[in-house]
C-alpha cells in the first residue's frame, strides 16, 4: 500500500506504508546507497530486505521516497511508533536501525542535503504525526550531521541523546610498519599470544564467503558457544536469528567470515567486509573455553597482515569501543544519537526544554 503523497515546489513525497511494496525501489535504493562508499552494505536494499521483516511490528513501516519529475532522488527508511520518554508519550518517526546497525544515513542525492524545508515536507508526508524525529547513529563528519544540525525548518535544533566513537586502524604502510610503530607492550603481547597458541595447537585461519551454506551452518555451531549467544544476544539468538539467516544466507551477501581454527576446530570468527581499501569487522565471536589465549586477538593478528597484502589500508573496529580495541585503534570518528522535535506540538517543545535542561543540570554536578 502507498501512502499519502505531498507535493512541493520542487519534491514529489510519498509514504510507503508495506515493506512487501518495495521492490520496486531496488534499483534507485542501491544507486544512492552507492554513493556512502564502504558503508553501502548498511544502507543497501538488502541490509532493509532483511531489517524490516526481521524487526518492524506489522503497520509500522514508514519508507518515505522523494521524486523529482518523477525520478527517485531521496529515500528515507523509517518506522513510525510511540516513545516514552519519562511521563511523556511522543509520536516517533526513526530511522530503521536497531543496536546491529552501525552507521545511519539519509539516501539523498547531493543537492537536497541544503534543503532546510525538506524534514517538513516529509512530516507533511506523514500527517503531521510527527513529534519526535528519531536519527541514530549519524556521523558527526558527514553530510547527514551538517544537514540536521544546521537546522531544519519546523523542528527543533539537534538534541544529542548519546554521542560515542566509532574507532579504526590506519595501516597505510602495511601490517609490519604499523606494529613497528606501536608501543612495546603492545609488541610483546603480540608475540606473547602467538606463542602460547602455537605451543599448544596448530593455528590457521580460514577465509569463507557467507555464501556458502557449509561457513553459515560453522558460524552458527560457533555462536551458540559465545557468551553473547548466552546472554540472548547473539548473532542466532531468537532475537536476531531471523535477521542474520537472512542477511548471511543472501546469495548476493557483501559479508564472509573468517574462522579462527586451533587443529580441527573452529574457536573465534570474525564476520566482515572489504569494500574498496577498508576492511569492516561487524561481528566478532569466540569460544570461552580458550580465552586465555585470546582467540579474538589472535584472529585479529592472523587476518589484518593478509589484508594488508590485499590492499586494505584502513580497518573499521565497529562496535562498543573496549579496552581491546583501544590497543588497536590509531583514531576514531563521533557518531551522535539525533533526536529532533516538532515545533508543531507544544508537548515536543517542553520535552525538548526539559530533557535540556536536565542535561545541563548533570553536567554542572559533573563538572
Amino acid at each position: 500500500m502507498v501512502g499519502k503523497r505531498r507535493r512541493g515546489l520542487q519534491y514529489q513525497v510519498e509514504v510507503i506504508d508495506d515493506w512487501s511494496d518495495s521492490p520496486a525501489l531496488q534499483g534507485d535504493w542501491d544507486r544512492l546507497a552507492e554513493a556512502k562508499g564502504f558503508w553501502f552494505p548498511f544502507v543497501s536494499y538488502q541490509w532493509f530486505d532483511c531489517w524490516y521483516p526481521a524487526f518492524c511490528v506489522e503497520g509500522n513501516a514508514r519508507i518515505v521516497v522523494i521524486r523529482r519529475d518523477g525520478d527517485v532522488v531521496g529515500i528515507v527508511p523509517g518506522v513510525m511508533g510511540r516513545r516514552r520518554i519519562g511521563p511523556i508519550t511522543v509520536n516517533e518517526f526513526s530511522y530503521a536501525a536497531n543496536g546491529l546497525t552501525p552507521y545511519v544515513s539519509f539516501l539523498f542525492e547531493d543537492d537536497l542535503y541544503g534543503d532546510a524545508k525538506l524534514l517538513l515536507q516529509i512530516d507533511e508526508a506523514l500527517s503531521g504525526e510527527i513529534e519526535l524525529l528519531n536519527v541514530p547513529a549519524i556521523e558527526t563528519t558527514g553530510q547527514d550531521w551538517r544537514f540536521i544540525s544546521r537546522g531544519q525548518e519546523g523542528f527543533t535544533n539537534v538534541y544529542e541523546e548519546h554521542r560515542f566513537p566509532s574507532l579504526y586502524v590506519g595501516m597505510p604502510d602495511g601490517f609490519p610498519a604499523f606494529l613497528s610503530g606501536c608501543s612495546t607492550s603492545f609488541r610483546k603481547s603480540f608475540n606473547c599470544t602467538k606463542r602460547k597458541a602455537n605451543k599448544q595447537y596448530e593455528v590457521a585461519t580460514e577465509e569463507v564467503r557467507l555464501t556458502n551454506q557449509s561457513a553459515l551452518h560453522r558460524l552458527q555451531r560457533l555462536s551458540a558457544k559465545t557468551w553473547q549467544e548466552q546472554n540472548g544476544s547473539g548473532l542466532f539468538s531468537e532475537k536476531y536469528r531471523d535477521f542474520f539467516m537472512k542477511l548471511f544466507g543472501k546469495s548476493s551477501t557483501d559479508f564472509s567470515v573468517s574462522f579462527l581454527k586451533f587443529g580441527e576446530s573452529d574457536v573465534a570468527f570474525n564476520c566482515f567486509y572489504i569494500r574498496d581499501n577498508t576492511f569492516v569487522g561487524y561481528k566478532i565471536g569466540y569460544d570461552p573455553s580458550f580465552a586465555k589465549l585470546r582467540p579474538g586477538e589472535l584472529l585479529k593478528y592472523e587476518i589484518y597482515p593478509f589484508a594488508c597484502e590485499h590492499g586494505v589500508t584502513l580497518f573499521h573496529l565497529l562496535g562498543e569501543a573496549n579496552e581491546s580495541k583501544r590497543h588497536w585503534a590509531t583514531g576514531s570518528n563521533d557518531f551522535v544519537n539525533s533526536w529532533l522535535f516538532s515545533k508543531r506540538h507544544l508537548k515536543s517543545l517542553l520535552l525538548e526544554k526539559g530533557l535540556r535542561a536536565r542535561k545541563t543540570i548533570k553536567e554542572r554536578m559533573e563538572g
